[in-house]
C-alpha cells in the first residue's frame, strides 16, 4: 500500500496577501502569539475546509483512518484555541 501521494493544494494569492499583510501587522505591533494563532488558523482552513475535496476524498475513502484524521484535527483546534486564549490572557 502506497501510503504518499503528490497532491497539489490550491490556495488563492489574496489569502497569501491577506495573511502576509496580517503577520506583519502583528510582527509590527509585537503579538507574537496572535501572528502565530493566525498563521495555525489560515493553515487549518487551506486543509480542513478550502481544500477538502482535493486533500481529504483524494487520498483516503472516508473510514478508520478518516475519522482518526479528522479527530487529530479537531484536537489540533481545540488545543490551538486553548493556547490562544491563556496567550491572549497573559499581560505583556
Amino acid at each position: 500500500m502506497n501510503l504518499t501521494c503528490d497532491i497539489a493544494l490550491d490556495i488563492p494569492l489574496w489569502h497569501m496577501a491577506i495573511l502576509i499583510i496580517i503577520l506583519i501587522s502583528c510582527l509590527g505591533f509585537k503579538k507574537y502569539a496572535a501572528g502565530l494563532f493566525t498563521a495555525i488558523l489560515f493553515a487549518m482552513y487551506w486543509v480542513y475546509v478550502y481544500n477538502f475535496d482535493q486533500f481529504i476524498r483524494q487520498s483516503f475513502p472516508l473510514n478508520r483512518a478518516a475519522i482518526f484524521f479528522f479527530l487529530i484535527g479537531a484536537l489540533n483546534a481545540l488545543i490551538v484555541i486553548a493556547l490562544s486564549i491563556s496567550a491572549f490572557t497573559i499581560d505583556d
